[in-house]
């Protein structure tokens, strides 16, 4: 993944803008590698908020797909947002979804860590198995 393209630079900057203080973490992950039947586009974005109540998450979701398409006409995207309580049910509960997001990926906003702890104790969890 190449997530350091002017694209790549332009979806970080516009998600930085756009969430602010809610915005808690962002990745560009690759679902083939764990998932082959996976959805999945071009770009696939991870997008980690504080919070994102159920009433915003419609708009969130629906604005966040109409901007990516028009930073970047020409590539088909996947936008999965998810709140930080949610990796971590996900981490909790061990459910695959969390490794089709962390396995193959490349962390480009994480200030407290957060998806790199996770990606950390899956690999760790991966490796005891």
């Amino acid at each position: 993944m190449v997530w350091y393209s002017d694209v790549y630079k332009e979806i970080v900057r516009w998600c930085h803008y756009h969430y602010q203080d809610n915005l808690v973490g962002l990745a560009f992950y690759d679902p083939a590698a764990t998932n082959q039947e996976f959805p999945r586009g071009d770009i696939n974005l991870l997008l980690l908020l504080r919070t994102a109540p159920a009433d915003a998450r419609e708009r969130y979701d629906a604005k966040t797909e109409v901007v990516l398409r028009n930073l970047a006409p020409s590539h088909k995207f996947v936008c999965r947002i998810q709140t930080v309580s949610e990796i971590e049910a996900l981490a909790e509960l061990k459910l695959p979804l969390l490794e089709i997001y962390l396995r193959e990926v490349d962390i480009v906003y994480d200030p407290q860590g957060i998806l790199q702890a996770t990606r950390t104790t899956l690999n760790a969890d991966c490796l005891q198995s």
